[in-house]
């Protein structure tokens, strides 16, 4: 779905609508609110702003006009702390049970310091357990394109809203495809960053040294604008260009028709075969799902801990079997999962020497049908995902289009930070000028 007939949703777009004026600025954003309806915004928001608050927020904005992002809405997915706003995580009890964070996160700070309206927070899988988008509290986020679709999770709420044009952009997480795959399956530009400081300060976490924020947008001008601003995504290494490396022939894409856009989308950002190369990579890719799991259950458990010791019954069914689950991994299970972590990365770093980056799909299909997230769907996105997220690496993501509208979406996963060119990506595909 989109919202109709109030014009485009980008970055300069709002801007220019505060400029005219409060009213046209505000009303935009509580139209789109409501055109959701009742029982969509309750998927999509986990807290909103009343319309009182919006209008005195956009006229805060208004008279800070000379800031970059000035009028211009953003939404925080329910794990990111926003002051005097409970944070659930997407669970049924967290924000009863936890004190009402006194302090914002790094990223509220940093929108509000570029202008920007904080217009509420996004709707997530339970404690980001999940890639479907599924909620058994505040059920599935479904997807904008179809609504008898899932969205991908567990940043679902946030690659909503700005797929269906409520704003330019919005935050998340992605420990293991949180923002790769809800951005592949609703057809935005998404962002994955290293983990660091901007994941862990006032961001209640999954498993810390794997959570890494990132952000979705509506166009990929808006993407190379907000890591601009961000400081993150443009690079700060001169060294000469390299080419990127296709390894999409290490994945099985059972759905034969995202074979030839993943394909074309790689030839368009100059990516080249190299067997060599990709051979080193194989078996390390293909033990990176199971060694993932493993180091991600030792930090899960640590972090619910605290919580699933006194408040067990308010957990799902499912995710309290992973957490019993977690408990179980033997310390010779852990060394072998780091061993295979530490061998991948250094087959990264061997094959990073001649590319700055690697492209393999985020999706093996297009968003299921709600209720036909399968136990094999579910395997893939990992094995997709888990080499990016075990070798802590940062991945900028473009969705593919496929049939009947729908989208799955290929991963431009880059050494690190330093050598993340996001802007000459998107150029050399023809995204910008």
């Amino acid at each position: 779905m989109s919202i109709p007939d109030e014009g485009f949703n980008t970055i300069d777009a709002w801007r220019a609508r505060l400029h005219e004026s409060v009213e046209k600025a505000a009303g935009r954003f509580i139209r789109a609110r409501e055109a959701l309806g009742p029982a969509l915004r309750k998927a999509v928001f986990a807290y909103e702003l009343d319309d009182k608050a919006v209008y005195e927020a956009f006229e805060y904005s208004r008279v800070n006009f000379s800031r970059a992002f000035a009028g211009v809405p953003y939404l925080l997915k329910d794990n990111f702390d926003v002051a005097g706003v409970p944070t659930y995580a997407g669970s049924s009890f967290l924000g009863e049970v936890r004190s009402i964070p006194n302090k914002h996160c790094r990223v509220y700070e940093a929108m509000r310091a570029l202008g920007c309206v904080f217009g509420g927070k996004t709707c997530m899988s339970e404690f980001a357990s999940s890639l479907s988008g599924e909620n058994p509290f505040s059920g599935p986020c479904p997807n904008p394109h179809d609504l008898n679709r899932l969205s991908g999770g567990s940043s679902s709420g946030s690659a909503f809203a700005v797929a269906a044009g409520l704003v330019p952009f919005a935050f998340g997480t992605d420990t293991v495809g949180s923002v790769r795959v809800p951005a592949s399956w609703c057809g935005v530009f998404g962002l994955r960053i290293q983990p660091g400081p901007l994941a862990r300060d006032g961001v209640f976490p999954w498993a810390p040294s794997f959570d890494a924020p990132g952000w979705f947008t509506a166009t990929a001008a808006d993407m190379a604008t907000l890591c601009h601003e961000m400081g993150h995504g443009t690079p700060r290494s001169v060294d000469k260009k390299k080419p990127a490396l296709w390894c999409g022939d290490l994945f099985e894409i059972p759905q034969r028709s995202l074979q030839k856009p993943y394909q074309h989308l790689a030839e368009c950002a100059g990516a080249v075969t190299d067997r060599e190369a990709t051979a080193l990579l194989r078996p390390h890719f293909k033990k990176s799902a199971e060694a993932f799991d493993v180091l991600r259950d030792v930090e899960m458990y640590e972090t619910q801990k605290p919580w699933f010791e006194k408040y067990a019954e308010r957990y799902s069914p499912a995710l309290r079997a992973r957490i019993e689950r977690a408990k179980t991994h033997t310390p010779q299970q852990v060394a072998q999962a780091k061993r295979a972590a530490s061998d991948l990365s250094s087959a990264l770093h061997e094959v990073f020497l001649d590319y700055d980056a690697m492209i393999w799909p985020t999706t093996p299909c297009v968003a299921p049908l709600i209720g036909q997230y399968t136990a094999e769907t579910r395997k893939h996105l990992l094995d997709m995902n888990a080499p990016a997220s075990l070798g802590r690496l940062p991945s900028l993501i473009l969705p593919a289009a496929g049939e009947d509208g729908l989208s799955g979406g290929i991963q431009c996963v880059f050494p690190s930070e330093v050598r993340m060119d996001v802007p000459g990506v998107l150029r050399t595909m023809g995204y910008l000028q």
